[in-house]
């Protein structure tokens, strides 16, 4: 489409653009779930701790949501702040799990709200939506701390 009739017309070339961009978003964090699989399956997962920030990490899975899911209202909310020390790329895998959740089950329109909290031993991840919800014998409360 791009290369018969959006090198002259702005509006399909912009419209092209923004599928480009979501399609490989989709991909590259299909290929990651599949080798966190593949990496825990033969065992050679291996944890690579950093000390990181919260805001900074929250601000692009906000970003890669609002991409993914632009059907969606998202609002990401917490302590401004907060650092831990943990591996970056499993914490950033969590959160889109549990986002892909919510988005999955809220339909478009919904809403899909994150809220984070804690210390500088604790850090909390709330997802709020307005989906189907979760029967409560299957929700977990996960914590992160050092």
């Amino acid at each position: 489409m791009m290369d018969r009739w959006g090198k002259q017309d702005e509006k399909v070339l912009q419209e092209s653009i923004d599928v480009i961009k979501k399609e490989t978003l989709s991909m590259t964090v299909m290929i990651e779930r599949l080798l966190f699989f593949a990496r825990g399956d033969n065992g050679s997962q291996v944890l690579q701790k950093t000390t990181f920030s919260i805001d900074e990490l929250m601000e692009e899975v906000s970003m890669e949501s609002l991409i993914l899911a632009s059907g969606h209202d998202f609002s990401f909310h917490g302590s401004q702040g907060l650092e831990v020390f943990a591996d970056r790329r499993m914490i950033k895998q969590m959160l889109r799990a549990l986002l892909n959740n919510s988005i999955k089950f809220t339909p478009g329109g919904g809403r899909v709200s994150v809220l984070y909290s804690g210390d500088e031993n604790t850090i909390v991840f709330t997802i709020i939506d307005t989906g189907i919800g979760i029967p409560e014998a299957e929700k977990v409360q996960l914590c992160l701390g050092n």
